[in-house]
């Protein structure tokens, strides 16, 4: 009997071996489904690239023209056509795999199983820190009567999306530092029941950095935690960057962003008053934190209470003692929003980036 093809959504995930990893980046992005499948021109299956494979790829600075079946793994888990769901099941408690492939008799790529859609979606128990006490002196007049998380960005708050994009990912329990104007975040979202979160608020009487509120909450945190700057939109998925965290072994983990600045004029090179080289405009190139971290709780000790403490503190603390400090590329959607300007920008953004996040009742 004629097996059938992949079915639509299979197809859309289907590489060659030979495609490029820039290419197969592009095709993860477009699909949202975070893994493609390596096939031959027949879809026999040959291997399987997640994005955990990518972004260790970017960190270890290959060259993105490579084709893909240099990084992607050969030996995928899949599971013949017909497998039952409890077998699936089973297999899913015992592998941690968040998909499974689905091959026929010849091992040609028929469709694919999502973790995820055989259960029911889990409860994640990781805190959640939101600092969302900052003055957002930069910001004014834009803030001067609101705090910057609740100027609004589309038809609601930057702290609401916020709340909304972890709660899209199973993410339940917040804890959100609270300083300047406090009153007008604590009236708006209360303890979070009618968002289906629970929330509850760090108070600084004084302001404590972007780490010192961390100081007050120690004896409640058992888990890794994310603690995110309250100023930021993005569409990176909370999931991978938890689970990337725990797969690299890190202490405390950074969600980065390249970040490229050029040189508005020809830039000298010069030795004893002579010119050996003129470079016209050159770009720099850096790594930059995204205001995004994973933070196991062993280092809650390290940080002082009632004390302005800051995360770069922390992460220097760790450097100098070889404690393991991690970082997460960002490849999606990011916006710090500093300025005037990157708000505007990031409402001009919303209808096609971020409204996802900021819809519901």
């Amino acid at each position: 009997m004629a097996m059938s093809g992949p079915t639509e959504r299979v197809r859309k995930i289907l590489v060659s071996p030979l495609d490029s990893i820039w290419e197969t980046m592009e095709v993860i992005n477009r699909s949202g489904l975070e893994f493609a499948l390596v096939v031959d021109k027949k879809h026999h299956l040959l291997g399987v690239v997640t994005d955990g494979d990518l972004r260790r790829a970017v960190l270890r600075k290959l060259d993105l023209g490579l084709p893909i079946q240099e990084i992607m793994s050969r030996s995928p888990i899949a599971v013949r056509q017909g497998t039952s769901r409890g077998e699936m099941v089973e297999l899913a408690r015992k592998t941690l795999v968040k998909h499974f492939p689905v091959v026929d008799l010849m091992n040609r790529i028929v469709d694919v199983i999502l973790i995820r859609d055989l259960f029911e979606k889990e409860s994640i128990e990781n805190p959640v820190v939101i600092m969302a006490g900052g003055l957002g002196t930069r910001l004014r007049p834009l803030t001067s009567e609101v705090p910057k998380p609740m100027l609004r960005v589309g038809e609601r708050p930057i702290l609401e999306t916020i709340l909304r994009q972890f709660k899209e990912y199973g993410f339940n329990n917040f804890l959100v530092s609270v300083n300047y104007k406090a009153e007008i975040i604590i009236d708006y979202f209360q303890d979070g029941r009618h968002l289906g979160v629970n929330i509850e608020y760090i108070r600084e009487d004084q302001p404590l950095g972007t780490a010192g509120a961390l100081g007050k909450i120690r004896e409640k945190i058992n888990k890794p935690l994310i603690l995110m700057n309250g100023d930021i939109l993005t569409r990176v998925d909370f999931c991978q960057l938890l689970d990337f965290h725990l797969e690299q072994g890190s202490e405390l983990t950074i969600a980065s962003r390249p970040y490229e600045h050029t040189v508005p004029y020809g830039v000298l090179q010069v030795d004893r008053g002579l010119v050996y080289k003129l470079e016209e405009k050159p770009t720099q190139e850096y790594v930059i934190s995204g205001g995004i971290y994973v933070i196991n709780p062993g280092l809650m000790d390290m940080i002082p209470e009632n004390t302005k403490y800051d995360v770069t503190d922390l992460i220097q603390y760790c450097i100098k003692k070889g404690i393991r400090v991690g970082t997460y590329p960002i490849r999606e959607y990011w916006m710090d929003i500093g300025q005037v300007q990157d708000y505007y920008s990031a409402n001009d953004d919303f209808e096609n980036i971020l409204k996802k996040f900021n819809t519901g009742s």
